[in-house]
């Protein structure tokens, strides 16, 4: 709860107060804010000098750039830009901002300081400078005294800069070198300096400590292998004793040591020897040593280069199946003896160059041997050739004929269209063989590349033959002779072109060859003969009662003529003569014999009659073609056969109730093949009653004449009326008509008669033979069809009466009646009205003119106005 004190008898403006302030706030500070003038220190020549931090970045609060910070209070924001034409935004923030200076090292920046409530703002400079020196890390090393001291073996000291990632390093080195009785050799000081990319500068000093080893650590060079061709054998190519991997040096900081001597030891003729080299290392401070003696072994070791030969094709001698052969020798060349053998063997038994006689046909393999004094050898094969470039003498059989076998495929061998060919080599002749037209027996003879795009036919061990071929007599077919074995089965024709093994190495002729049918065609086996068939049956389907089967090594012709004697009633024979032709003229025939029978007569159980049937639509729709499936026509066996017909008779009752009229239709079914008209009870003849009753629930249609208006007589009593005759279609053919006008002369289908006067409704009635009703209505009208003669009073004046708030008059249709008159009516049952002239009968009278026209009308009694 707040309690308020009254010091003056005005507390009401005090209370008031406290929200006064901030509204004198806003409007006094504006004001203020209006006296803001930033002042940044720096100028662009004399720049203020801003040290980066260990992280190479710079933090700047706007404190450290104006001249006068608390003369705006408040936020600012700071921006800072390189300088220079293409000046840039380094960073920017508020109150406060960091930015990475690595590469602006030394740069002057713009900053640029904004009271962000007064917008009012200025720029101040900065150089950014780098104060701080590389950091090292220097760690001792202890070493062996024959380490390499270079700092890229030993190593670096550890060194990093807040700016610059790459320090340049230089290092002076104070070596002190310990005695004897010191199991340190040597201590260096290595003092290494560091300078960053600006000029920073720190020292740092490492010790390497460098101890003696000992004699026993000492890896001597290992026993060696050389060639015999300037063998490297100075120490710096076969190697030197080491200490931890590095080699022994003779100097002052480890007192040691170290001689080689060697001696020389010739083996192997003068193409070989061993130098023995001695290493002697000794303690200068202990008078220790250790010797090994390192054995180089130079030899040599390289078999002679062997250039064999090309390969060497040698033809057959003239008419022989061999050939005399003289082999080539290979070049040799030895990197260091000049004294080596070369031996040759053939895979035919020979040695030496030869000359060697009866080489026979076939590739062959000669080997070279070359081998140098010390032992080493090297070898090369090449083949020989031995060939038979005289192809043989083809001969063909200048009359071969083939005859096919029962399967209708015919095959000759190649071989056996040979008729006395020769060749130097007469053991070593082939056979292929093909048509010369490719294609033939429908491809029977190819393909033989199946994998080749088209058809291949090629030249083959067999040529086929077919049925097309049959009296062919010209059928020309190539025969092939090769000297060399072309492999079973068909010969690829690239392996006949140039570069191919069998080119060149065969001869052909041309033969003709004629193919012969001499089979005929033969029945293997046959339907039954002599069968006995039903009439019943389908007998003019021949192909039922089967066929001989026919097998002929070629395609032949079956003939077949049937002849059919059967007689109306299913009794006779079929005769089927089968004759088979083939390409050749030859023929086979066998005959076949179906006796048909009637042995099934109609009997009365088989006949499915109409059934009885009632129908509600008229009489002329009753007829079989119009009656549905099992009422419309008897149904007759399909198992008997013969002369069957029926036909029908009806007699038709038009009375017949509750049915409107009945049909008694008599079907008749007479079997002509088993019918005898003197025995006519013996069966044959068949009668069925079928009853069609015709009932009618639909009434009649009718056909009312439209409305008849008649004009009144002159005596204004009535009309005589003359209508047409009602009339309507029914399923009977008999129809009632009746009216109920009593006025009518008649009450029948005309209502024709003398009406008096008004409206009159004829109804009429129709009945048919089946007691089905239906009815119409007319209209009569007989009006007076003469207007009334109205007659007007002109000039009639009347009084405005001031009423209910306004000047009007009443005028009575009856005032302007001038003596109106009517044929029918009297003067005074005719009705007057009166309305504006120009105007309906709603249109009011206003405003009331000095003359008003008007129309007046009269109406009769019979509203004829």
């Amino acid at each position: 709860m707040k309690h308020w004190t009254k010091i003056t008898g005005k507390w009401k403006r005090w209370v008031r107060l406290p929200l006064l302030l901030p509204v004198l706030m806003l409007a006094w500070l504006p004001g203020l804010w209006g006296q803001c003038n930033l002042v940044c220190n720096g100028a662009l020549n004399a720049p203020l000098q801003v040290a980066v931090d260990q992280s190479c970045s710079v933090t700047l609060i706007p404190d450290a750039i104006l001249e006068a910070p608390q003369i705006c209070p408040g936020a600012k924001n700071l921006i800072v830009r390189t300088t220079g034409a293409s000046s840039t935004i380094v960073a920017q923030g508020v109150d406060l901002l960091t930015f990475d200076a690595s590469a602006y090292i030394g740069q002057v920046l713009s900053v640029t300081v904004t009271h962000i409530a007064s917008t009012s703002f200025c720029v101040g400079y900065i150089r950014v400078v780098d104060n701080l020196p590389p950091v090292f890390n220097c760690v001792p090393i202890v070493a062996s005294c024959f380490v390499d001291t270079d700092p890229d073996v030993i190593g670096y000291p550890n060194v990093s800069d807040n700016c610059d990632s790459q320090v340049a390093l230089t290092y002076v080195d104070a070596v002190v070198q310990d005695t004897c009785t010191s199991d340190t050799a040597a201590i260096i000081s290595r003092t290494w300096q560091a300078v960053d990319n600006v000029g920073n500068v720190s020292l740092c000093v490492q010790q390497i400590i460098l101890e003696r080893p000992s004699l026993d650590s000492i890896d001597f060079p290992r026993d060696t292998l050389l060639g015999c061709t300037n063998p490297p054998l100075s120490p710096d190519s076969l190697g030197r004793p080491k200490l931890d991997s590095f080699n022994i040096r003779v100097d002052e900081i480890c007192d040691w040591i170290m001689t080689f001597e060697d001696d020389t030891v010739a083996v192997c003729g003068t193409m070989g020897y061993n130098v023995l080299r001695t290493w002697r290392i000794i303690d200068d401070c202990t008078n220790n040593e250790r010797s090994r003696v390192q054995v180089i072994h130079v030899r040599d070791t390289v078999p002679p280069q062997l250039i064999c030969p090309p390969n060497k094709t040698v033809n057959a001698l003239p008419g022989q199946c061999y050939a005399s052969v003289l082999l080539p020798l290979p070049q040799v060349a030895d990197n260091c003896d000049s004294n080596f053998g070369i031996s040759i063997t053939t895979s035919y038994g020979a040695q030496g160059m030869g000359p060697h006689p009866f080489v026979p046909l076939g590739q062959h393999i000669i080997q070279y041997v070359a081998t140098d004094v010390c032992g080493n050898s090297s070898f090369c094969t090449i083949t020989l050739n031995v060939v038979d470039t005289q192809v043989p003498s083809a001969v063909c059989d200048d009359q071969v004929i083939v005859a096919l076998p029962s399967s209708g495929i015919g095959s000759v061998q190649a071989v056996n269209l040979d008729e006395g060919s020769i060749d130097n080599c007469p053991n070593q002749m082939y056979y292929k063989a093909k048509r010369q037209s490719a294609g033939a027996c429908n491809n029977l003879n190819g393909d033989d590349a199946p994998n080749t795009a088209g058809y291949q036919e090629w030249f083959d061990d067999s040529v086929k033959f077919c049925c097309d071929d049959v009296g062919s007599l010209q059928i020309p077919v190539i025969m092939r002779v090769y000297e060399i074995n072309p492999g079973p089965g068909a010969v690829n024709p690239a392996r006949e072109q140039a570069g191919g093994d069998l080119y060149g190495h065969y001869s052909e002729c041309v033969m003709t060859v004629s193919v012969q049918d001499n089979l005929p065609p033969v029945f293997s086996s046959f339907p039954d003969n002599n069968i006995t068939v039903s009439c019943s049956s389908n007998y003019s389907n021949t192909a039922a009662y089967g066929a001989p089967h026919l097998s002929d090594n070629c395609s032949a012709i079956v003939d077949t003529v049937t002849q059919i004697n059967v007689n109306d009633c299913g009794q006779g024979t079929i005769t089927r003569t089968f004759t088979a032709t083939d390409a050749s003229g030859l023929s086979t025939t066998w005959t076949q014999t179906i006796h048909v029978v009637n042995d099934q007569a109609l009997t009365s159980n088989q006949i499915t009659w109409p059934q009885n049937y009632s129908s509600y639509q008229c009489a002329t729709a009753i007829s079989p073609d119009d009656l549905p499936d099992g009422y419309d026509y008897p149904v007759l066996p399909q198992g008997v056969c013969g002369d069957l017909s029926y036909t029908y008779h009806d007699q038709v009752f038009t009375v017949a109730q509750p049915a409107c009229f009945k049909i008694l239709r008599e079907w008749t079914v007479l079997d002509m093949c088993h019918f005898n008209p003197d025995n006519p009870s013996a069966g044959g003849r068949y009668t069925r009653t079928q009853i069609i009753d015709v009932f009618d629930n639909q009434p009649p249609v009718m056909n009312c004449p439209p409305t008849v208006e008649v004009a009144t007589n002159a005596n204004c009593n009535g009309a005589q009326v003359t209508i047409p005759n009602v009339t309507g279609t029914d399923c009977s053919n008999t129809i009632t008509i009746t009216n109920n006008s009593p006025h009518a002369t008649n009450h029948g289908a005309n209502a024709g008669g003398f009406y008096p006067n008004g409206v009159h409704q004829v109804t009429f009635n129709a009945t048919d033979n089946c007691g089905n009703n239906s009815s119409c209505t007319t209209t009569i009208r007989v009006e007076d069809k003469t207007p009334p003669s109205p007659i007007c009073i002109v000039g009639l004046s009347v009084n405005l009466v001031y009423s209910d708030g306004e000047n009007k008059a009443v005028v009575n249709a009856e005032a302007f009646n001038g003596g109106s008159a009517d044929n029918c009516t009297s003067n005074a049952d005719l009705k007057h009205f009166i309305r504006r002239a120009g105007s309906n009968l709603l249109t009011p009278l206003r405003p009331i003119p000095s003359n008003l026209i008007v129309t007046i009308w009269a109406i009769n009694l019979l509203n004829i106005g």
